[in-house]
């Protein structure tokens, strides 16, 4: 029998999580709602492998869903963890895990169209992917082996910023296990970079506190691509 995969999306009242999915879609997906609307919970439930009503900050919530379902999380092949304001669709997700799945990666995330942070992350039309050493935060594909190792790291800061540079060195920097798939590009929909009043500490400080204790850079590199044509 074929693995499924999975998408865990942290959703609010705007999320845009329902465009992603289809009555044939062949991924489950597990909703972690931190609103407070019951007509949209109940709304998210009845689409939705699973849904919870939950408090708190994206990676701590992830991090509290994989502990309590482990068993669960490990029957899958890969886990997508989308920020829910971003446009995509079932056929494009589904696209998104079978590139995993062709080139075996250990971690990877589609290229992002409209509001970025990173410009590594802009999609290169020529190309089907571009093996880095970078995947951010907003929307990484991790194998399920691989999360099971690394997730612990989900509760090391609250903004998690600063992950995205720990978990490729947890990984040992291989060249060709971690990817920005640019065929499949997602649009962000949202600005970046508001409210960092939810946070105790704030975002700037966390990152810097993670790369001095783990001797991280803040380097991001392309080290191949495969051109279209070659999936």
């Amino acid at each position: 029998m074929t693995q499924k995969n999975l998408v865990v999306v942290c959703a609010g009242e705007n999320s845009l999580h329902q465009q992603w999915i289809q009555e044939d879609s062949n991924f489950d997906l597990i909703v972690l709602y931190y609103g407070n609307c019951d007509i949209i919970f109940n709304k998210f439930v009845s689409t939705s492998k699973k849904c919870l009503k939950v408090q708190g900050h994206k990676y701590h919530l992830i991090y509290n869903f994989i502990k309590s379902n482990l068993d669960d999380i490990s029957q899958y092949k890969y886990v997508w963890f989308p920020d829910d304001d971003l446009m995509t669709s079932s056929k494009d997700i589904t696209s998104l895990f079978n590139f995993c799945i062709n080139y075996e990666l250990m971690l990877a995330s589609p290229s992002l169209n409209g509001h970025i942070s990173h410009q590594i992350n802009k999609p290169h039309l020529n190309n089907l992917l571009r093996f880095t050493n970078f995947v951010e935060v907003i929307c990484p594909i991790m194998a399920v082996e691989v999360l099971l190792k690394i997730y612990y790291t989900f509760t090391l800061n609250d903004s998690s910023w600063g992950l995205d540079f720990l978990w490729p060195k947890l990984l040992g920097y291989p060249k060709n296990k971690i990817a920005i798939i640019d065929s499949v590009p997602v649009t962000h929909t949202r600005p970046v970079g508001t409210n960092y009043s939810r946070f105790a500490t704030h975002p700037l400080i966390e990152i810097q506190n993670l790369f001095k204790e783990y001797e991280l850079t803040f380097s991001q590199h392309v080290y191949s691509s495969i051109p279209l044509g070659n999936f």
